[in-house]
């Protein structure tokens, strides 16, 4: 079994106030100066709390998130990480500090690779994207691939990994999401062009009965048309419909948890006949809400 170590380039400092924290941290050998970095986090956070992590070099970071959704509000980035979402980063030498909302569980893993293990595994695309980078920077956020999440929950639920077991499942993971970046459109995204999307999205939320046009949606936030979608999507990973969808369908679930009648969760969501909004739920869910109230 591999020793599990302390994390001094990237452990999380948590206040036990705030968190139940539980933690690993892996290494794994790649060439003679250079590791695999792997840290498990498990965390129950009950209050609002802030961590720190120091990084001594520059890392390429994949983070993979398991399990409930949450919202890290880093010093360099905003992370919205959605359930089975993996986000590649440059992490470049320096203190960082993030802050996780309470009432939240941060289930995940975190891949650190070095520029050695880039340059032999990655394309030439994403390697000018990274190596050339002088800047912390967020690269990507999207779905994992099915594949990746079964590795992951591997590694994740895994009580005494041996160095081999932690190797494969590593590599695979790594191969899979380095070709989809590849394969993938990787677009520049401005901070004021990031706060414009994180507004399109409250105002999504806030809408969520009566869902804009993208017409109108692009009006209020100062995108035009095309670029709005083109960059929701890079950003959130999901099309414009498919947020206000989502949305929509957790909301119906809170209704009906709640004890509403279908009738009048349909009609708070701004569906014209019941018999709508069953298909749409059943087509988001692949059951039916009288199915689910039952």
């Amino acid at each position: 079994m591999p020793a599990k170590k302390e994390c001094h380039n990237c452990e999380f400092f948590i206040d036990k106030k705030c968190a139940i924290s539980q933690s690993k941290y892996y290494e794994i050998d790649y060439e003679k100066n250079e590791k695999i970095e792997i840290i498990i986090n498990n965390f129950d956070i009950f209050n609002d709390t802030k961590t720190s992590f120091d990084i001594k070099e520059k890392k390429f970071s994949l983070n993979i998130t398991l399990g409930d959704s949450y919202t890290c509000q880093n010093c360099k980035f905003k992370f919205d990480c959605k359930s089975g979402n993996c986000i590649f980063s440059v992490l470049c030498k320096g203190k960082f500090y993030s802050q996780f909302k309470g009432n939240s569980k941060l289930k995940n893993i975190i891949i650190n690779v070095g520029a050695n293990f880039l340059k032999n595994h990655a394309g030439p695309k994403i390697l000018k994207k990274i190596l050339n980078s002088k800047n912390s920077k967020l690269i990507s956020e999207a779905k994992c691939l099915p594949d990746t999440i079964f590795l992951a929950k591997q590694i994740f639920f895994s009580k005494e990994p041996s160095p081999l077991f932690l190797k494969s499942k590593i590599f695979g993971i790594l191969d899979n999401e380095l070709k989809n970046l590849e394969n993938s459109k990787i677009i520049n995204i401005s901070k004021i062009e990031r706060e414009m999307l994180e507004n399109a999205y409250k105002i999504i939320e806030k809408n969520y009965a009566n869902p804009l046009s993208i017409k109108e949606l692009s009006y209020k936030v100062g995108l035009n048309e095309s670029k709005l979608k083109t960059l929701f999507k890079a950003f959130f990973g999901s099309t414009i419909h498919e947020a206000s969808t989502k949305l929509r369908m957790q909301k119906a679930k809170e209704l009906i948890s709640d004890g509403q009648n279908l009738k009048s969760v349909a009609y708070k969501l701004g569906f014209s006949a019941l018999s709508n909004f069953s298909s749409a739920f059943k087509k988001h869910f692949g059951f039916t809400p009288s199915k689910f109230k039952d």
